[in-house]
């Protein structure tokens, strides 16, 4: 990080600062290439996925770059590029400056004639480039990044973030985030129309049916009460959700796929309260794993607390999971999650998030059959308008304007 902003000349911090670059190098672009670049892994994030497909299918020619750790499953042959930076460091400062370094350079000797930033983690390097090579930067903002829970305790942390933030977004012409909520609080902030492509799933049923199976070795007989979590953080109701099991009843287990912060405290609870066997953790799943799993779930569940402004206003796509899946949801009180289960009868809201709460809605589920087939029905009708084929019609749009602003030829 120190060695990019080094490149920087940047005036007194003041409402009206603004980052220059002092030099530049010849474009050398390729006009049919765009860079997409997100510090997550790539067998996981589906949103990131799923704009890299259609920017694909449009005629460009498409390179994702993430990031490969220690842990990282393999990543299954796709129809664009793909390019893995092997992480020497894990978590933490060290994780973030090598990061930002490696993509730096990478983006430098890589012909594009687009730059692609997901999140705000790899908006410098993508920023200056830019302006050195004079591409065109695309940002997608998957969160309110500066009020997410890893920066909640964290005011020194928060305050480089919000630095990065109100140095560079302002400076990008083309922006799409989430969700309306999220577009409104930037809208507010920084005076920027941001365009919005929500996180609908891919219609991926017919073909898990045609993949493997995959055998979770999960007690035969037993329902399954689904939390996904890429991130296993602060705030998300999971140690309520474990803590939901001896209230409900003996043929439920809950299953939490995915990693993060929080796994080896959860992980202690469960031994601690010798449930072993009835709470199972599968960490990171490929994304057509998780599919299955998800499929087999008798209900899902979304259970971020509002405690910060970026939970307030989530709208996950795990949620889309469920939809996608056809079974009902449990989600706590979030504003776009709520809404969403509201308007289409997806399956119960809850009131707070507490054990005593999330087992009710459990057992409220198991005993009324009617309502239950009822919201199954509802979720399998709501892909007809919850789904990327719909969605992906915002990215072409997009990015048709952004060929023709800019005279980029693409096919």
């Amino acid at each position: 990080m120190k060695c990019m902003i080094a490149l920087l000349h940047m005036p007194a911090c003041n409402n009206n600062s603004t980052v220059i670059i002092g030099f530049s190098f010849i474009n050398f672009t390729a006009m049919a290439t765009v860079l997409v670049s997100v510090i997550s892994d790539l067998v996981t994030d589906q949103r990131v996925h799923k704009v890299s497909q259609t920017l694909h299918e449009m005629g460009f020619e498409v390179v994702l770059v993430g990031t490969k750790k220690h842990n990282s499953l393999p990543l299954m042959k796709r129809a664009y590029t793909t390019r893995r930076l092997s992480m020497l460091f894990q978590k933490g400062f060290l994780f973030y400056a090598e990061w930002n370094t490696r993509l730096f350079f990478y983006l430098l000797f890589k012909k594009s004639a687009i730059l692609l930033a997901n999140d705000l983690d790899t908006l410098v390097p993508n920023y200056i480039i830019s302006k050195l090579k004079r591409n065109v930067l695309v940002y997608d903002t998957h969160e309110y990044f500066t009020e997410t829970a890893e920066l909640y305790n964290r005011p020194a942390v928060k305050k480089i973030w919000q630095w990065i933030e109100k140095n560079f977004m302002p400076q990008v012409k083309y922006i799409y985030t989430v969700n309306h909520t999220i577009a409104g609080l930037y809208k507010e902030k920084y005076g920027k129309e941001l365009v919005v492509v929500r996180n609908l799933p891919l219609q991926w049923s017919s073909k898990e049916n045609s993949t493997p199976q995959v055998d979770f070795n999960f007690p035969t007989g037993k329902k399954i009460l689904l939390l996904q979590g890429s991130g296993l953080n602060e705030n998300r109701g999971l140690e309520e959700l474990i803590l939901s099991t001896p209230l409900l009843p003996p043929e439920y287990i809950i299953v939490i796929a995915g990693s993060g912060l929080l796994l080896e405290r959860l992980q202690q609870m469960v031994t601690v309260n010798q449930w072993q066997e009835k709470v199972f953790f599968t960490g990171i799943l490929p994304m057509e794993a998780l599919h299955q799993l998800t499929a087999k779930a008798f209900c899902g569940f979304s259970l971020d607390k509002p405690l910060n402004i970026n939970q307030q206003s989530s709208l996950p796509n795990k949620l889309f999971d469920y939809i996608a899946a056809g079974i009902p949801v449990i989600a706590s009180n979030i504003k776009e999650v709520a809404a969403l289960v509201k308007q289409y009868e997806l399956g119960i809201v809850l009131d707070a998030v507490s054990p005593e709460n999330i087992a009710a809605a459990v057992i409220k589920l198991a005993k009324d059959e009617t309502q239950y087939t009822l919201y199954k029905q509802n979720a399998v009708a709501a892909t007809n308008d919850l789904n990327w084929d719909r969605e992906k019609k915002i990215v072409e749009t997009l990015f048709t304007k952004i060929i023709t602003e800019n005279n980029i030829t693409i096919g």
